[in-house]
């Protein structure tokens, strides 16, 4: 699998994680995904987070692998691309202002941050994640 592959599959790992705690009772309780029951539907909510857990760690394990490209260099700015996108300023502080939106109205610019932030934020990382492999 090439560099360019694994770090696709590195961000779908990062997606799906995002996806399975998204549906846990804490944030948006969904039952179902895709027209299937939720991770923690079908198993429970223990199994779910710890299989999100499993993904997010995996998705940075692969970036971090040689074979993912031969200069460590170019790993350390793909993780730290997947890193930025996820965490505070990406996806996880995306969630906090969508869990923030079901208690008090938010305005058009508060709802393009927040969107920006969560799904904005990966498509991000993907294209320039792109550009750092090639």
């Amino acid at each position: 699998m090439n560099g360019a592959l694994r770090t696709a599959a590195a961000i779908e790992c990062l997606h799906a994680y995002s996806l399975v705690h998204d549906d846990l009772p804490a944030m948006d309780d969904a039952d179902m995904r895709r027209g299937q029951p939720s991770c923690h539907q079908k198993f429970d909510e223990a199994t779910a987070i710890l299989a999100g857990d499993a993904l997010q760690t995996m998705a940075f394990e692969i970036l971090a692998d040689d074979a993912t490209h031969a200069d460590p260099a170019i790993r350390v700015r793909l993780i730290t691309e997947l890193a930025q996108s996820s965490g505070l300023a990406g996806m996880a502080g995306g969630q906090m202002l969508d869990l923030e939106a079901e208690t008090r109205p938010f305005n058009l610019a508060q709802t393009v941050e927040m969107q920006m932030m969560k799904t904005g934020a990966l498509i991000s990382c993907a294209v320039t994640s792109g550009g750092i492999v090639g």
